[in-house]
């Protein structure tokens, strides 16, 4: 795993470590609760994708793509899911889920972040 994706993954984790910064069915939240785009400024809560993405450090070349560290994190974090996660469908699917937990989230990146720790 690259520097880079190993950082966005952790800046996402700390993005979203209170219960009250995670999100469902939007990348992103402003206070009121509206739907925003994940690095708007007005942003206050995210999903797991939204986190990530606001969590890059590279800039997407245009509004509708994404940036190049970002893709890169979420193919690692969705390959760890796949490989763990009877039933896994997707990071936004899996972020959605009606039983899905903010503790379950978390869990997921730090799965991720210790499977990159442990790695030679």
């Amino acid at each position: 795993m690259k520097p880079e994706v190993r950082e966005t993954l952790s800046r996402a984790r700390a993005l979203l470590a209170a219960p009250e910064r995670w999100t469902q069915r939007a990348d992103a939240r402003e206070k009121t609760g509206y739907p925003c785009d994940a690095r708007d400024v007005a942003a206050v809560s995210w999903c797991l994708v939204g986190a990530i993405g606001a969590s890059a450090t590279d800039e997407p070349k245009d509004d509708v793509r994404l940036s190049t560290i970002t893709v890169e994190t979420l193919y690692e974090l969705s390959s760890l899911a796949r490989s763990t996660l009877p039933d896994y469908d997707g990071l936004a699917f899996y972020n959605d889920a009606p039983e899905r937990t903010h503790a379950d989230v978390l869990a997921l990146l730090d799965r991720a972040l210790a499977v990159e720790e442990s790695a030679p």
